[in-house]
């Protein structure tokens, strides 16, 4: 392998599937989140719209990856989907004096039937999917919403172009509501306050609409951000912490309930999401460092052997569990925790100082 292999970053994997609703092949691109391969998780999905476009494509996946680093936010499997036609795909109308094809029914159909369970069948995923689009992409994220509300659980719509259809969309809205259940479903935009005409004209006018007749179960939020214009860039963020506003519980809190009151809390929102969700192990870590600082090395042990025996590849917990054992004088077994640091990050400092100290010792 040459030298610029080695220094390849990977965003993604490219692959494609014949669609025969589109009657056409399709590319796609996968990224999972890292840990994928030696985990057992199950992850819900991201379908990120305009994914030809690079930055779009970054933006959402480097943004997904920080929030849930972070503990902002679920990992995630993200699947881009590039477009090769705009019109065709993103377009439930046509517009008068635009040629087009307006095949977005079809574009739905790929996606909820033969793209996402492809996805489900070839990867760990959890019953939970997000879909995020951007200005036609907004437009046909908003359209998906109303035309299939089952087909995704989040929506996120950065600087939707309705006006190409204002009133077509209000109206497929009312109907929408009547006949479809919004229980369990997310709807996030973002537009700036120097936005398009198509999208400043006509969101507000679909705002209404969901204000006077958007059902009680559909959990919506419309922002104007102030100074900014087309597709602005945190409509990610702000979107996902709006749907995930409380995935995180604070280490303080945690700390005074237990390993026990940490995975409550995480029943619980598995309970509001519909998805099995696991206590993050950046929370048990954290849990575990305040135990140890007030050197209740008990409480903090308890939590660190269920995070290793789950989170194999979570260096911090391994590294923390062998300052425990080494304050403890057991020093074998303080070894085996900063060697399999060592094992996930060779080149780990902290673990291998603390290695070095120890070979000392004996």
């Amino acid at each position: 392998m040459s030298e610029m292999e080695k220094d390849e970053i990977v965003v993604g994997k490219i692959l494609s599937l014949y669609s025969d609703i589109m009657d056409e092949t399709r590319e796609f691109i996968v990224q999972v989140p890292e840990g994928y391969e030696e985990s057992v998780e199950e992850y819900p999905v991201v379908y990120l719209l305009n994914a030809d476009y690079e930055t779009y494509f970054v933006n959402g996946t480097s943004t997904i990856g920080y929030m849930a680093d972070m503990g902002r936010i679920p990992q995630m499997i993200t699947v881009g989907i590039p477009k090769p036609d705009h019109s065709k795909d993103f377009f439930p109308f046509k517009v008068e004096n635009r040629a087009m094809v307006a095949e977005a029914e079809k574009f739905l159909g790929f996606l909820t039937d033969e793209l996402a369970p492809q996805i489900e069948s070839k990867y760990r995923t959890q019953p939970f999917r997000v879909l995020i689009g951007q200005s036609n992409g907004g437009l046909f994220t908003v359209y998906a919403l109303l035309e299939r509300s089952e087909a995704f659980n989040v929506y996120i719509a950065g600087s939707p172009m309705l006006g190409w259809g204002t009133e077509k969309v209000c109206q497929m809205a009312q109907k929408s509501f009547k006949e479809q259940t919004m229980k369990g479903r997310f709807l996030y935009m973002s537009y700036g306050d120097q936005d398009y005409t198509h999208v400043v004209s006509a969101v507000p006018e679909f705002v209404k609409v969901l204000e006077k007749y958007g059902p009680e179960d559909l959990l919506w939020k419309s922002v104007i951000l102030e100074g900014e214009g087309h597709t602005p860039f945190p409509t990610i963020y702000e979107g996902l912490t709006f749907v995930f506003p409380k995935w995180t519980i604070p280490t303080k809190q945690a700390a005074e309930v237990g390993l026990g009151g940490i995975q409550k809390y995480y029943a619980d929102l598995s309970e509001k999401y519909g998805f099995s969700i696991n206590p993050p192990p950046s929370v048990l870590v954290d849990t575990a460092y305040e135990w140890f600082m007030k050197d209740d090395l008990d409480q903090a042990q308890f939590v660190l052997d269920y995070t290793v025996k789950n989170f194999p590849r979570v260096i911090d917990a391994h590294y923390l569990l062998g300052l425990i054992h080494q304050k403890n004088n057991n020093d074998q077994a303080a070894i085996k925790c900063f060697k399999q640091v060592l094992k996930v990050y060779p080149e780990e400092p902290r673990a291998l100082k603390k290695l070095e100290e120890l070979e000392k010792k004996d």
